[in-house]
């Protein structure tokens, strides 16, 4: 597949890692790439991840049947962070930037 160096094209890519999330920037210009680091933020505990394979391979065993079961473990066992969106105008502004350039499908 031939490349059109003279073409520009911006991707967006979402990096889930264990700790953290970030928000890449991805530009193909003059058959170069560029990639920005546009947003991140804290995932939370890395306990949250291991925890929740241990309790899923308990399922998977029998040890437990219901979600309110496995509930009642992690409440007893950590304590609990609940985590809210924050600056949602700016998360709003991006979003409608987005949909109005690339669209809503």
């Amino acid at each position: 597949m031939k490349v059109d160096v003279e073409q520009k094209r911006e991707y967006i890519a979402v990096d889930l890692g264990a700790e953290s999330v970030r928000v890449m920037l991805g530009r193909i210009s003059t058959g170069r790439l560029s990639l920005e680091e546009v947003y991140r933020f804290t995932n939370g505990p890395i306990e949250a991840t291991s925890s929740g394979n241990i309790l899923m391979q308990a399922v998977a065993t029998g040890q437990f049947e219901t979600l309110e079961e496995i509930r009642e473990i992690v409440g007893k066992s950590f304590e609990i962070k609940h985590y809210q969106p924050q600056e949602n105008a700016l998360w709003a502004e991006h979003y409608k930037k987005a949909k109005d350039k690339y669209g809503s499908g």
